[in-house]
């Protein structure tokens, strides 16, 4: 342990073998009568300063222990790591991400929306310890993280290493996670008093990663998306989960994604007059608020069966829980269906379009056949693109009525009947979910 002349009397500092620097000074003993008194056996008082404060830093620390201890005879050190940076005019990346959170999560309503947002600047901090190589034991200081030099470099690394997965970020990914950070870095620079030492300015829009805007992908036909749901019902077309097939022949027609289908419940399904509730979306921008759409004729009468005897509340497809991205996959890639319907060629990504395949397949078809684009919008749940959609001229139920009954009935081939959702009386195996089908 070395001696440390900090120049301030009655401060002294000791350096520690791992070159750790702490402050030593005597405090006052309060006596049993009278002004309290400096002695030998009087309590000392530490304060272990962060890794690299300079020698500047050394002395100013020992002069706010000076002042203290003249002014009331006792200087308290900072409890927490955080207020011994900002003692010597820096802060932690963790203290900002940790404000930056409390600031975000405020604006955000969606618990999964507040969970991304942390993920991404937790990425953020592992990144720039990595790049850095700063050891776990030690903080990152705030103003090594918000710089230029360090944004770009963790950029280069998420794009050629990507984050925990060891994949790189699609382009789209990336630019959310600047995002984030940037934000970040706005907040800090806007309070410079609690947020002391950044430097170098906040990156330009030139200077960050922009969300590629790449041409859309070819959207399916009609035959497309028949093949696969005939798929659905294995390649023999005879032992098979009778909601499978169902699920994705629901999102052929109305263009919903197979999460929606899946929660669908009996009450939302009204057979009579041909329509369905749809109160479930995928985030705020598509809507995710309660619609009323009609269905075609044909696929009312087909799903009739399934709603016989049962409460509103249950799911009219209770068997499957999830329809998984790779089982939606595997049917395209059997199916042979255009690989440029659904495969992206973005970095890192091997599907961008696999639970949207068939909303996009129904947007089209039914734009080809002359329905109005605002009667689209109303069955897949998109708000209306223009101001006169939206308040002078709205689609009406009639028009959003004919627009869907350009769907025709599904034909699942011979030997099979278009009743019940194409199948003849099903047969129930003693296993669940198994179904041995008996042509018409």
């Amino acid at each position: 342990m070395a001696k440390v002349d900090t120049g301030v009397p009655g401060v002294s500092g000791e350096r520690r073998s791992n070159d750790t620097l702490r402050l030593v000074w005597r405090q006052r003993r309060e006596s049993e009568h009278g002004p309290p008194v400096t002695a030998r056996k009087a309590p000392k008082g530490y304060w272990t300063l962060p890794d690299g404060t300079s020698d500047s830093d050394v002395r100013e620390s020992a002069l706010r222990v000076k002042r203290a201890l003249a002014e009331r005879g006792w200087f308290e050190p900072p409890k927490t790591v955080a207020d011994a940076y900002r003692l010597h005019g820096t802060f932690t990346l963790d203290d900002a991400i940790e404000a930056y959170l409390v600031v975000r999560g405020a604006r955000l309503r969606a618990e999964g929306s507040r969970k991304r947002v942390e993920e991404g600047m937790r990425n953020f901090a592992n990144t720039v310890r990595i790049v850095l190589g700063v050891s776990a034991d030690r903080p990152v200081l705030g103003p090594e993280a918000f710089n230029p030099q360090t944004f770009a470099r963790v950029t280069t690394h998420w794009k050629e290493v990507g984050g925990p997965r060891g994949r790189p970020y699609a382009d789209s990914t990336l630019a959310r996670l600047q995002r984030n950070v940037l934000a970040c870095w706005a907040m800090l620079r806007d309070d410079p008093e609690r947020w002391p030492g950044v430097t170098g300015g906040i990156l330009t829009a030139q200077q960050s990663q922009q969300r590629v805007h790449h041409e859309a992908l070819a959207a399916p036909t009609l035959d497309e998306m028949r093949t696969v749901v005939r798929l659905a019902l294995d390649s023999d077309g005879q032992r098979r989960s009778l909601a499978l097939p169902e699920v994705l022949l629901l999102c052929s027609v109305i263009g919903c994604r197979p999460s929606q289908a899946l929660e669908l419940t009996v009450g939302a399904v009204d057979c009579v007059s041909a329509t369905l509730w749809v109160d479930r979306g995928h985030k705020r921008s598509t809507k995710r608020y309660p619609r009323r759409i009609p269905i075609p004729r044909w696929l009312a009468d087909a799903m009739a069966y399934r709603l016989q005897g049962r409460d509103d509340g249950e799911r009219v497809f209770d068997e499957v829980k999830t329809v998984s991205r790779k089982a939606l996959q595997r049917l395209l890639a059997r199916a042979q269906v255009r690989p440029e319907t659904w495969r992206g060629e973005f970095v890192g990504r091997e599907n961008n379009r696999a639970f949207t395949w068939f909303r996009a397949g129904v947007q089209a078809h039914l734009g080809t056949a002359g329905a109005r684009e605002a009667a689209i919008d109303k069955i897949v749940g998109h708000a209306p693109a223009t101001v006169r959609e939206r308040h002078y001229a709205p689609a009406t139920d009639e028009q959003t009525r004919a627009a869907i009954e350009l769907i025709p009935p599904m034909d699942w081939g011979p030997g099979i009947a278009t009743v019940q959702w194409g199948y003849g009386v099903p047969t129930v195996a003693p296993r669940n979910n198994v179904v041995r089908l008996r042509g018409a």
